[in-house]
């Protein structure tokens, strides 16, 4: 259905555009030509790529045609918080109905649900975010639908607290109170912090196994002896070598040809060679995975791994000009720009610190549409300036 609807949703925008001859109406700005500049960094990956030319367009194609379409479409079409604010809204209305889906699996045990387990965590760190975002700073929502998001975050909570992933609930904290703090909202700020010791005292009742997971990125002795980060040091340390060979433009669009790579070149021999605990857990991680079920566990490295040095310079300077045009929409002190850019802050801090341990391009179609809001928004404080 989600599909049906996007693509449904694009070819209104291409009628409208080339029949109806609808104006574009494309904003120009820092962030689109850095989201240009990020396109055209693609394409020379894949012109210096020949060998693996079909295998990039493919993956061009499942990863990131999307998020251009809505790029493209909200830079043309969505140039306000008004009307972004209802596509949020339904972005939320949909996670809350997995998230209460995913309550009957955890408490009732019904495993035809395990299939909207997969990927929640990750997704949370962006819908729930956007979700307590609208909750806590949109000051233009009528009190009826603050309370509905309020219900809407204790219902997403739960499984996301059951699940059992770290690093999105660090971001998700990081990304609310950083834009908390930078909108002033002490108050919020304060009870967040209140709810959050509430909760954990909650959960050391009931699941005590859980608090000692989520206190375990402080403590010293998780990045020596657990697993799963010494797994993850032993896959960077692969896709840094793989990076190596390919430095300045890597080795085109998709993540989904690492594993085939590392066995190509030798790394699972090399691997089984070490008597490092990070590599054996490295050697079973590549060994065991085949084409598409091996990927970097790293945006950054990801970045590098799919565009060169030079596509993570050019996917560093989007991610700033997106936050300079946040910042700069803050300071007009106008409602709804505050909201928007409040949101696109906490979605930005949620970003960078989800890129360090996961990749797979997770969350950019909330991202990019935000980020082409906010260049609309810029755009037309520019040119209110210059008016003046």
């Amino acid at each position: 259905m989600m599909n049906i609807a996007f693509w449904l949703a694009v070819l209104t925008f291409f009628w409208q555009r080339l029949s109806k001859r609808k104006p574009w109406a494309i904003s120009t700005g820092p962030v689109p030509y850095a989201m240009l500049a990020m396109t055209m960094v693609f394409f020379l990956s894949l012109a210096v790529n020949p060998a693996w030319l079909s295998n990039n367009l493919h993956e061009f194609w499942k990863d990131h045609v999307r998020n251009l379409l809505v790029f493209l479409m909200a830079l043309s079409s969505i140039r306000s918080m008004q009307a972004l604010r209802p596509l949020l809204m339904a972005a939320v209305a949909g996670f809350t109905v997995r998230a209460l889906l995913l309550l009957g699996l955890y408490w009732g045990d019904f495993q035809a649900l395990l299939p909207y387990r997969k990927g929640f965590a990750l997704d949370a760190t962006f819908l729930f975010t956007i979700t307590a975002a609208l909750f806590l700073f949109d000051k233009g929502l009528p009190r009826y639908l603050r309370l509905v998001l309020g219900g809407a975050l204790l219902v997403q909570a739960v499984p996301l607290m059951l699940h059992g992933s770290r690093t999105p609930l660090l971001a998700i904290a990081a990304g609310l109170i950083v834009a908390a703090v930078l909108g002033r909202y002490w108050k919020w700020l304060f009870t967040g912090l209140l709810v959050v010791v509430v909760g954990l005292v909650g959960m050391a009742q009931a699941h005590p196994d859980l608090v000692t997971r989520y206190a375990s990125p402080f403590s010293e002795q998780t990045y020596q002896q657990d697993s799963s980060f010494l797994e993850r040091r032993g896959i960077w340390f692969v896709t840094s070598s793989l990076i190596r060979e390919h430095p300045l433009l890597g080795y085109g669009p998709g993540w989904r040809k690492l594993a085939p790579l590392a066995r190509s070149e030798g790394y699972i021999e090399k691997l089984a060679g070490s008597g490092e605990r990070q590599d054996m857990l490295a050697h079973d991680y590549f060994r065991d995975k085949g084409y598409g079920k091996a990927n970097p566990h790293n945006l950054y490295l990801q970045v590098v791994f799919e565009t060169g040095l030079l596509g993570l310079s050019v996917y560093l300077v989007f991610l700033s000009c997106t936050l300079w045009c946040a910042i700069r929409l803050w300071g007009t002190r106008i409602q709804d720009n505050t909201t928007l850019s409040l949101t696109a802050v906490a979605l930005l801090v949620c970003y960078l610190i989800t890129g360090f341990a996961n990749g797979l391009w997770a969350g950019s179609v909330m991202l990019l549409l935000i980020a082409a809001v906010l260049a609309n928004q810029a755009c037309t404080m520019g040119a209110a300036g210059d008016s003046a």
